[in-house]
């Protein structure tokens, strides 16, 4: 019975480990650019194009930056402050023969109006282009995490406002490229503990659980 109990405990730990904390609401709609960019803009409007890549990302289909200009993307839309915490996530790839992209995100901060009328401005919630999360190998996928703890809206003209951006920086070379793929952004309010979500391993697991469970009731039931 003991070595049942044991087992049963491990399958659990195994389904909570495997997941990943997503319990709040996605507030980018084209984050996985499967079959296009909309949602997205250049920010500012000026400065490069994006390039929808069909064929890379994971799975293919991906917001892609090629030139010598430096570039930043944005989700459209309004993003106010909540008390919490703001996660922004992303898979990128820089794609260079020799290292002179960098390939990161950020979160940009401005003052808006309410109805999200207002004009964004550029200044960064975190500063130090070294202390960003960015691509450190290049020519191969790594998922970027930015995680900013939120105080209360400290503004009193408007109302404090945030975007998140991708960015190709410090880029020396006209066919170099950063690629970008499943952007992630969520607001954990403060106070509110995510429930870890179940991975398809958890699944799996549960799954495995749930049947042995009723091979149990079954067997018990069975003369």
């Amino acid at each position: 019975m003991k070595r049942h109990q044991l087992t049963v405990a491990c399958l659990l730990a195994l389904i909570l480990v495997a997941g990943e904390a997503r319990g709040q609401p996605e507030l980018i709609s084209n984050g996985s650019f499967d079959a296009n960019l909309d949602g997205w803009e250049a920010n500012p409007p000026t400065v490069g194009t994006l390039e929808w890549a069909a064929t890379q990302g994971q799975p293919p289909g991906s917001l892609k930056m090629v030139g010598a200009e430096q570039q930043w993307a944005t989700p459209t839309g309004c993003f106010h402050f909540e008390a919490g915490t703001v996660f922004f996530t992303v898979d990128a790839f820089a794609e260079t023969d020799i290292q002179f992209v960098d390939c990161l995100i950020n979160l940009y901060l401005y003052v808006d109006a309410a109805d999200c009328t207002g004009e964004y401005g550029s200044i960064p919630i975190i500063g130090g282009i070294s202390i960003l999360p960015q691509v450190e190998t290049p020519n191969q996928w790594e998922h970027l995490v930015l995680e900013v703890p939120i105080p209360d809206d400290p503004s009193e003209t408007g109302v404090l406002s945030f975007r998140p951006v991708m960015v190709k920086f410090n880029d020396y070379g006209a066919d170099d490229a950063c690629i970008f793929d499943n952007a992630s952004l969520r607001i954990v309010p403060r106070g509110v503990t995510e429930v870890p979500a179940l991975s398809p391993v958890g699944f799996a697991v549960l799954g495995l659980l749930l049947a042995l469970a009723a091979l149990a009731v079954l067997r018990r039931g069975s003369p």
